[in-house]
């Protein structure tokens, strides 16, 4: 396993540095990996709206883990994101709130850890 752990502050600038970050980290882990920039596209876009939602929704800090794991043939993405303020665990609605629906869309698991302290999404994708 590999680890990517990257403290942010929480402002909306840093998603754009993180969904690079991200990127960079899986293509110099797996560069050979069949089908790597559909993962990585995948990827990009599930960092994009964790910490979308954790900059607007949440509060520090904020940090975001990207694991990479091969097991069983398997490439494994685990993309954690945690932020200091509460989920109230509304689903999404009509007027925008559509980016979880898209990380479940793509994700082979999508949990949700959430309390008056803090708010820990973690989304898992596989390959």
């Amino acid at each position: 396993m590999t680890r990517l752990h990257l403290p942010l502050e929480h402002k909306p600038q840093v998603v754009g540095a993180a969904r690079r970050e991200t990127g960079e980290h899986i293509r110099s882990t797996w560069p050979a990996l069949d089908g790597l920039d559909e993962l990585v596209d995948d990827v990009r876009l599930v960092t994009s709206e964790l910490l979308g939602n954790a900059v607007r929704h949440g509060g520090p800090p904020l940090s975001l883990d990207v694991d990479l794991v091969v097991a069983d043939g398997r490439h494994r993405v685990v993309v954690t994101c945690r932020d200091g303020g509460p989920w109230d665990g509304t689903d999404p609605s009509s007027s925008g709130g559509r980016g979880l629906v898209l990380v479940r869309a793509l994700c082979t698991r999508v949990d949700i850890d959430a309390n008056e302290r803090h708010t820990t999404v973690t989304a898992t994708l596989e390959r």
